[in-house]
């Protein structure tokens, strides 16, 4: 999932989200972010509006909001199970609410506080 502003650049499909930055002559020669969390293959990623949060979702049925900085770096905010593995995530164009799709058809959204 590229950012918004297309600076950031965040890519899953194991356990951990690597995330690049584009900023300035771009990845070449950069090391990337990398966020350590879920047990489980990484499903879905989704950057809110703002650019401050990335939602993570994981075939295990968890989803995690990070709070990033402005190179990829980054730490976990909370997190949340739903039911079956998370097919995708979604913000909300203002970023109060994330939901999330699981592989079962259910829709869970949760509100999120402002930073």
């Amino acid at each position: 999932a590229f950012s918004h502003d297309s600076i950031l650049l965040a890519t899953g499909g194991g356990e951990d989200i690597t995330v690049w930055s584009f900023e300035g002559n771009g990845p070449e020669g950069t090391t990337p972010g990398v966020l350590e969390f879920h047990k489980a293959p990484i499903s879905s990623l989704a950057f809110s509006h703002h650019q401050r949060h990335l939602a993570s979702g994981c075939r295990e049925g968890g989803v995690v909001v990070w709070s990033l900085g402005r190179r990829g770096g980054g730490h976990a905010l909370g997190g949340a199970p739903v039911n079956g593995s998370v097919e995708n995530v979604y913000w909300r164009p203002d970023c109060r609410s994330l939901a999330a799709i699981d592989s079962e058809g259910g829709i869970t959204v949760w509100r999120v506080k402002k930073n």
